[in-house]
């Protein structure tokens, strides 16, 4: 009985994951509570139904379709070209919960780098704003895992014990921490589940030693990354200089703005803007108006973003400082790092009141703008509208 109860504990573990990535728990301190009843309420449901189903099956082997029982019951109930649908949606859905996964590692990795946990390398950012080695990481370990574990079973014990572990570890320090305010009768019933939780834990160790191996190896390779990163950072090996993101201030080069200027002008360029950059310093100019020149570098991390990020996100800016110089025009420099680039550049244009925004139209391919959205657009409506909007060709 002990263990059909790990079972289910098991089954319905990680709610509030789901809840988190579907966007249902949007405030936690507000609808935590509703938000994990929902989307439990949706698996009772569904292991109801599917339970009923199951049992419905004629001669049914308990040993037998393990691996496969949801197809196997549309193909009984409804037929064998049931059974292939339900096969293929079920893999696309496992499809969408691994990218959500290697997502979710990519980002724990890169902010615990920016944090000081991890070596400085998992720091750096494609040209899309993903972490490069975390990425790589977070998918060829699942693919390693693939290749030792390649049964149903067994890649659940492993996630059990890591899952499992999570959450105790957060429930039991939340509960035992006096700097947190929380109802005495709240704590109990938290250190209860704590309680549980441990058997839960050590009931998965003694009886799932792969599960025990694996998380071992995973939790020495992090803690020995960490070791060696504040040992470096000890000796002084890395240092960081912090650069803004889009919760506080700027970054860059301010130059005195003269008497006679008569506007403000801002142009938004990436990596190979240098074209449109030269557009904006001939109007500035010919304007006589000041140019802010502003570079945000998308980022694709999931989570709150921390208030620095590291300098060597922006390398790269030279050229900015060089174009501006060339045409002897007041400037400024603002580097960003943002995962809203649309409403950044809107809010940015708004916060120094310029006259006119300057962007780049380049060509993009259905799938890009299915994925990223429509930049141009979206910026044109968040724009105020005393704010001319202004589009060259890149």
């Amino acid at each position: 009985n002990w263990r059909i109860f790990v079972g289910i504990i098991l089954a319905i573990s990680g709610i509030e994951s789901i809840s988190n990535m579907t966007g249902v728990m949007k405030n936690p301190h507000r609808s935590s509570r509703l938000a994990i009843l929902v989307v439990l309420a949706k698996i009772v449901a569904a292991m109801i139904i599917l339970g009923f189903a199951m049992l419905a099956l004629p001669n049914l082997d308990r040993h037998e379709h393990a691996e496969a029982m949801i197809r196997h019951i549309g193909e009984v109930h409804l037929g064998t070209w049931f059974g292939a649908i339900t096969g293929l949606v079920l893999g696309f859905l496992l499809i969408s919960a691994g990218n959500t996964a290697i997502n979710a590692l990519t980002s724990i990795q890169f902010l615990m780098a920016v944090d000081g946990e991890l070596p400085q390398g998992m720091r750096k950012l494609n040209v899309h704003g993903v972490p490069v080695f975390p990425l790589i990481i977070s998918t060829a370990l699942p693919i390693i895992v693939l290749f030792l574990f390649n049964d149903i079973l067994t890649l659940a014990e492993l996630y059990a014990i890591g899952v499992v572990g999570a959450i105790l570890i957060n429930i039991g320090s939340t509960a035992t921490d006096r700097g947190i305010s929380l109802p005495n009768w709240n704590r109990i019933f938290m250190l209860i589940s704590t309680a549980i939780l441990a058997f839960v834990e050590l009931t998965i160790i003694v009886q799932k030693w792969k599960a025990l191996i694996f998380a071992s190896s995973i939790l020495l390779i992090g803690l020995a990354a960490r070791i060696i990163t504040h040992r470096r950072k000890t000796a002084g090996v890395v240092p960081i200089t912090q650069f803004a993101t889009t919760q506080s201030g700027y970054n860059g080069n301010i130059k005195p703005s003269p008497s006679g200027i008569t506007g403000r002008i801002m142009v938004a360029v990436r990596g190979g803007g240098e074209r449109l950059l030269r557009k904006a310093c001939e109007e500035t100019k010919l304007r006589n108006a000041y140019l802010f020149v502003l570079h945000v570098k998308p980022i694709a991390v999931v989570g709150t973003l921390p208030e620095s990020i590291p300098s060597n996100s922006f390398s790269g800016l030279d050229w900015t400082e060089k174009v501006c110089q060339e045409y002897k025009i007041p400037y400024r420099v603002i580097a960003i790092i943002s995962n809203e680039v649309s409403y950044t550049i809107a809010e940015q244009a708004a916060t120094f009141g310029v006259d006119r925004l300057i962007l780049g139209a380049s060509q993009r391919t259905l799938v890009e703008r299915a994925l990223r959205g429509d930049v141009l657009r979206s910026i044109s409506l968040l724009l105020p509208e005393e704010i001319e909007l202004v589009i060259y060709r890149a």
